[in-house]
């Protein structure tokens, strides 16, 4: 069987998210995201796009219990759909963050300025985020969140705090 979907310029920025949640369904979506971003964002956030290709991608090699060999939970559909919907939300004044598949099935995302300077967040099928971050030397912050219809201040304002400190001499 083979899907086709015919896009106009003209209405491709129209287009509304759908509640499937098939794999293939997933795999387009997210590429229509792509398509998107890529007529509407500033250049200074392409690298958004090797983000939602990267997340698509661990999706890919980790949606398999046992994908790690020392059995770790597969990464649900659920779960990429909410990493997505974040990248979605993400400021475009905010760096794309580094995905990294986690053993219980969830997505993380880390944002990593340098020794003692890190943010990370898991984001499961649940929607909630968990997360925690380093900000300096004995600096520390941690905890969960609700992720619902926007991405929670707690989130954003940490994930600022790593490239709003001070200059690490780098």
């Amino acid at each position: 069987m083979t899907a086709t979907v015919a896009l106009h310029p003209s209405n491709i920025f129209a287009y509304k998210e759908s509640s499937a949640v098939s794999e293939a369904s997933v795999k387009l979506e997210s590429l229509l995201r792509l398509v998107r971003r890529h007529y509407l964002e500033p250049a200074s956030r392409l690298s958004i796009e090797a983000t939602y290709q990267e997340l698509v991608s661990t999706f890919e090699d980790c949606s398999m219990p046992n994908w790690d060999g020392y059995g770790a939970a597969a990464i649900s559909q659920a779960s990429l759909y909410n990493a997505l919907r974040f990248l979605d939300l993400l400021p475009p004044s905010l760096p794309s963050p580094e995905v990294t598949p986690e053993s219980d099935g969830t997505v993380g995302l880390e944002w990593y300025k340098g020794k003692d300077w890190l943010f990370s967040i898991d984001i499961g099928g649940d929607g909630k985020i968990t997360y925690a971050g380093m900000f300096g030397e004995g600096v520390q912050s941690h905890g969960t969140e609700r992720f619902d219809d926007s991405i929670p201040q707690t989130i954003l304002s940490n994930i600022r705090r790593i490239y709003e400190s001070p200059s690490l001499g780098q």
